[in-house]
């Protein structure tokens, strides 16, 4: 019997590893949705990208909403940072997330030249990426970031990520509360017909790595 799938949600992050946004629909092509981490904030200490990959350093982003308005024939991004709705691209929304994220920080949606990203690796050495095999479990690590210059947004690695209801439920169980698609980097919610016994086998992945 084939399992047959339906898309139960649709979720765009404009601003890299915070809050996404839900959608009825989205224009998609080979690069992922059209205003999918077309920002992201850096930091002016050093120039890397925030990213909730090292979540001691950029954890809080994840508490930050991010929506984009269309008007006057041009999409604008704004930000709510602690109760308070701001356009990016404003003195208002740097002081605002440098405030909450206890670091001189600016949003950009230009990609600098030579990006990087701090990351920290699992502890678990199985989940270490093969082309990261020289580093360590657990490790803190500054590296390229590979996939933004040739897309012109800040993609790392996969451009669309498809998750199923069984595996959120499957998380939501081993964390014992439940899991949010628009905090959980979910670009496409799927549901089957049919449980398994395993509901992680249902999570299909159409790029490898993360958002």
């Amino acid at each position: 019997m084939v399992n047959m799938q339906t898309v139960v949600g649709l979720v765009r992050y404009p601003l890299k590893s915070a809050q996404g946004e839900s959608l009825e629909a989205a224009d998609v092509d080979h690069d992922g949705l059209h205003g999918d981490r077309a920002w992201a904030c850096l930091d002016d200490s050093n120039g890397t990208i925030g990213s909730a990959k090292h979540p001691r350093r950029w954890g809080r982003l994840l508490d930050v909403g991010a929506t984009v308005r269309d008007g006057a024939g041009n999409q604008a991004l704004v930000v709510t940072v602690d109760g308070r709705s701001l356009l990016a691209d404003t003195a208002d929304a740097d002081a605002a997330l440098s405030t909450h994220l206890n670091r001189r920080v600016r949003l950009s949606q230009d990609v600098p030249d030579d990006t990087k990203i701090h990351r920290l690796l699992p502890d678990e050495a199985g989940m270490v990426p093969e082309w990261m095999a020289a580093a360590r479990p657990g490790q803190e690590t500054v590296s390229a970031f590979g996939g933004a210059q040739r897309q012109g947004r800040f993609v790392d690695f996969g451009a669309v990520y498809i998750v199923t209801t069984g595996a959120l439920s499957m998380l939501a169980r081993r964390w014992a509360k439940r899991v949010w698609p628009r905090r959980a980097s979910v670009r496409t919610l799927s549901s089957t017909q049919r449980t398994t016994r395993n509901p992680g086998r249902n999570c299909g992945w159409v790029t490898s790595g993360c958002g």
